[in-house]
């Protein structure tokens, strides 16, 4: 089997496609497992909050006390990206952090966040069923897969 994934750059939303072989897309997990920071310093992490809002928080590793903390609406979660539970989402400069919707329907929606102020900066809504997949190093391109059905990527 194989799968189409969707390169979408952040700045702009330019469009691309590009094949790859077969491998896991996975889901949405929200809770305090959170990702890590590049640094290896702090995680972040998406929790429910009333009215279907997201908090977001940034948390120190060292001393576990949270740094950054703040409420974006909608309901979002960090990116489940293998089998073993390995969230992603993080940009390799630190700067961008990608949470997919928890909300599955006829269109999926992913927040972008500033990992500096934990703001949303856009959200982005694409018709179909999405996965997120990876984040490029400076956070300005988006990797996505595309589900046609359950066997059928694109």
């Amino acid at each position: 089997m194989r799968k189409r994934i969707l390169v979408l750059a952040l700045t702009g939303l330019a469009l691309a496609t590009a094949a790859s072989a077969k491998g896991p897309a996975l889901g949405v997990s929200s809770g305090p497992q959170g990702v890590l920071a590049p640094s290896g310093k702090l995680k972040y992490v998406a929790m429910g909050a009333r009215g279907g809002a997201t908090v977001v928080r940034a948390i120190r590793l060292r001393d576990h006390n949270t740094i950054r903390s703040h409420t974006i609406p909608g309901r979002f979660g960090i990116a489940v990206i293998t089998f073993d539970g390995t969230r992603g989402g993080v940009s390799a400069d630190g700067e961008t952090l990608v949470l997919p919707s928890l909300d599955r329907g006829e269109t999926t929606r992913f927040a972008v966040v500033s990992t500096r102020t934990l703001h949303l900066t856009k959200v982005i809504t694409l018709d179909g069923l999405f996965t997120y997949d990876a984040i490029s190093p400076d956070g300005r391109i988006l990797y996505l897969i595309e589900y046609l059905s359950d066997t059928n990527y694109r």
